[in-house]
């Protein structure tokens, strides 16, 4: 909030995870201001005035595509913006820096002391949402998240999951992806095993490329991939791995 008041800016940009939206809610609320999660373009300008900001995102599960406008003129709205929708650069195409900001900091602030920290084991690989490619497995990988990782390790892609495969336990909570998992805008998206439900589908909507193997041609998934493969993954996967090898010598 110390910050806001220093710089005064037009917005402040949170990445939409569970974090930023949590953040982004409870500083709309301080700052008396908007907030708009979710996010998946911005542009300044709307009526004539450039002080209002225009927010697009999906909704219904992303069968709809809305626009948000909100004003800047007075407290900034707090836009929290899916990750990976685009590339971060300045204006005129130089190299963006960090600028060290000092803020003043209340009394009760100062006072918390972090007491103690333990560490948590994470998945290897990178962050879900941050991944330019993500290999999700589905009900179609009967819970072998090994056969999901031989894909994902040489080609430096994050591991999610559908619903289904969280609830039987196959991978943790965290990997998954959809309505009431992670939303993710990756560059590649391949799904192994992956029908296509909506409540998963609404959590690829920004993927770039979209690539299925199932066993199933008249999965939903099929309808918005890019490329499909109508086979066994068991067969297909390492048949793929083996390629991938051949390519990278």
């Amino acid at each position: 909030m110390a910050a806001v008041g220093t710089v005064q800016p037009a917005a402040v940009l949170v990445v939409s995870d569970y974090r930023g939206k949590e953040l982004a809610g409870r500083a709309a609320v301080l700052l008396d201001s908007a907030c708009v999660s979710d996010a998946t373009a911005l542009e300044a300008g709307g009526a004539g005035d450039d002080s209002v900001l225009r927010a697009s995102k999906l909704v219904l599960s992303g069968s709809w595509s809305t626009t948000v406008s909100v004003g800047s003129a007075g407290s900034a709205p707090i836009i929290a913006v899916r990750p990976g929708i685009a590339e971060v650069s300045a204006a005129d195409g130089a190299p963006l820096t960090a600028e060290p900001l000092e803020v003043p900091v209340s009394a009760e602030a100062a006072a918390v002391r972090l007491v103690s920290r333990e560490a948590t084991s994470v998945a290897s690989g990178p962050a879900l949402t941050e991944a330019r490619t993500v290999v999700v497995g589905g009900r179609g990988v009967d819970g072998d998240f090994d056969l999901v990782r031989s894909l994902a390790e040489p080609l430096g892609a994050a591991v999610g999951a559908t619903r289904v495969a969280c609830d039987e336990g196959w991978i943790e909570r965290s990997a998954q992806i959809g309505q009431t998992g992670e939303t993710i805008s990756p560059r590649l998206y391949i799904g192994l095993g992956v029908s296509g439900a909506v409540h998963h589908t609404s959590g690829i909507q920004g993927a770039g490329t979209v690539v299925a193997i199932c066993d199933d041609s008249e999965a939903p998934i099929f309808e918005m991939a890019d490329f499909g493969v109508v086979g066994d993954v068991t067969e297909v996967v390492p048949q793929l791995v083996e390629e991938l090898a051949k390519l990278r010598g």
